[in-house]
């Protein structure tokens, strides 16, 4: 009876491993990003409303007539 074990894990071990990893390092960081992804937020939306309307303009003014 000898199991034969492979030489080097499979890449799945190191995907799992990863994903631990980076899960961890998540809960470490989560305090401190929940206040930038509010600031992302408001970046976002101000970059909706600013210069969506903005480009827009430029679409109307580029379209030929």
């Amino acid at each position: 009876m000898s199991s034969q074990s492979p030489s080097r894990p499979s890449s799945q071990t190191y995907i799992y491993t990863i994903a631990l990893a980076l899960s961890f390092l998540l809960q470490l960081v989560w305090p401190a990003l929940t206040p930038l992804m509010g600031v992302m937020r408001v970046f976002a939306l101000m970059g909706i409303f600013v210069f969506g309307p903005l480009e827009l303009y430029q679409l109307y003014r580029m379209a030929p007539r």
